[in-house]
């Protein structure tokens, strides 16, 4: 390649390798796209498949045709007409904003019962699990209902508080009691209104009705999208808050760019960038005039082309080469511009004249073939006459296809 192309052969070779690259890159993020965005997670949030997850719980109201939105942000994890908030099992040391809770209007609030310890041979499952310390999940629930107790205990049915909702099944329950009544796991869903009765908060005392291990058990997926679609309006969204588990991301566009995985597109057009830059960089300033060749081959001409060159000049090849380039010009030229079909030979020349007077071009075809003529049929053109005119047709090809430079 010569130093006007923009790429050596190394260069060429970088470029072909960041393209490959890319393209299995690219190959990647549309077969693994969207487990490589959601944030690995063992607990208790909905990029979670480990038991006590509720990836499961999300499949199951999309599969059901209600519409969910998980929110990573603080502006859109709010509620509203139409809305149903989720906080679904927040962490024991979560300190509510009641004010903006009611302002929800819709809220339901799922206590928090396990602690899952990572399992570190399978991603985002979980090892063991622990139950909860009562007295921190009972500290979650006192800080939206003061009044109401947990009970850890098998009820007997003449504590229980009867639903219509369907039975659910749920090993070791997590229950509620407010004032003496206990609400059993078939009605564990305890509404109550504030002062200015704007906003209703829902409780859901056992998370085990809707995480992953728990929500095949018996009618518990049955009891959950009845729940659900209770608590909803109609054609409303659930919108999953997973801003409390740890999971917020900025919403600023400019700064998801640069978080994974939208940081790779944002190399691969950087390094696009890059590259177009790289190319026209050799392109870029004045053509250099013909008095800078002071010799028929510059001294930086690969050896094997000026060689080749001087064979083909010494041999009287010269003038032959100057009428062959000046057919690839004009072919170029025809190439590029589509003149009317049916032109050939003089009435072909005359039209590209036409459009070259039209287009403010220098000089002529005509008189450049008329130069060819002269230098090829001379016995043994010099060389610089040869690369004159050569250089001359050169140029009108240019400002024949890319307007001149006059204008």
């Amino acid at each position: 390649m010569n130093e006007n192309s923009g790429f050596s052969v190394r260069g060429l070779g970088w470029l072909i390798a960041v393209g490959v690259v890319a393209f299995v890159g690219t190959i990647v993020l549309t077969l693994f796209g969207d487990e490589l965005s959601i944030i690995s997670s063992a607990g208790t949030n909905t990029a979670s498949k480990s038991a006590i997850g509720h990836k499961a719980f999300v499949e199951l109201l999309r599969r059901n045709d209600i519409d969910v939105f998980v929110s990573r942000s603080y502006k859109t994890n709010t509620g509203g007409k139409n809305r149903l908030l989720l906080l679904a099992e927040p962490p024991t040391d979560w300190r509510p904003d009641m004010a903006a809770l009611f302002a929800a209007e819709r809220v339901l609030i799922v206590l928090p019962k396990w602690i899952g310890f990572a399992d570190p041979s399978a991603r985002g499952f979980v090892a063991t699990v622990s139950l909860q310390q009562k007295a921190r999940v009972e500290a979650v629930l006192k800080r939206i209902a003061p009044e109401a107790t947990i009970s850890r205990e098998e009820p007997t049915t003449s504590d229980c508080d009867t639903s219509d909702m369907p039975a659910v099944s749920i090993d070791k329950p997590q229950l509620m009691s407010l004032v003496g009544k206990v609400v059993c796991p078939s009605g564990n869903l305890l509404s109550f209104a504030k002062a200015n009765g704007r906003g209703t908060i829902w409780i859901l005392s056992d998370p085990d009705v809707m995480n992953n291990h728990g929500l095949d058990n018996g009618d518990n997926a049955a009891f959950m999208l009845a729940a659900i679609r209770r608590l909803l309006p109609d054609g409303g969204t659930v919108v999953v808050d997973e801003t409390i588990h740890g999971l917020a991301v900025d919403a600023n566009p400019w700064t998801a760019l640069l978080a994974f995985p939208a940081l790779l597109v944002t190399l691969q057009g950087a390094m696009a960038i890059a590259v177009l830059f790289w190319a026209a960089s050799a392109r870029f300033g004045a053509p250099a005039r013909e008095e800078v060749v002071a010799t028929p081959f510059a001294s930086d001409t690969p050896p094997l082309v000026a060689n080749g060159a001087r064979l083909l000049v010494s041999a009287g090849h010269g003038g032959a080469i100057l009428r062959r380039y000046a057919r690839m010009t004009r072919q170029a030229a025809v190439r590029h511009l589509h003149p009317p079909a049916g032109l050939k030979g003089r009435l072909l020349i005359e039209w590209l004249d036409r459009v070259a007077a039209r287009r403010g071009v220098s000089v002529s075809l005509t008189t450049l073939l008329d130069e060819v003529a002269d230098a090829a049929d001379t016995p043994k053109p010099e060389p610089r006459r040869i690369l004159r005119v050569a250089r001359r047709l050169y140029r009108w090809k240019e400002e024949m296809t890319d307007g001149s430079r006059s204008r």
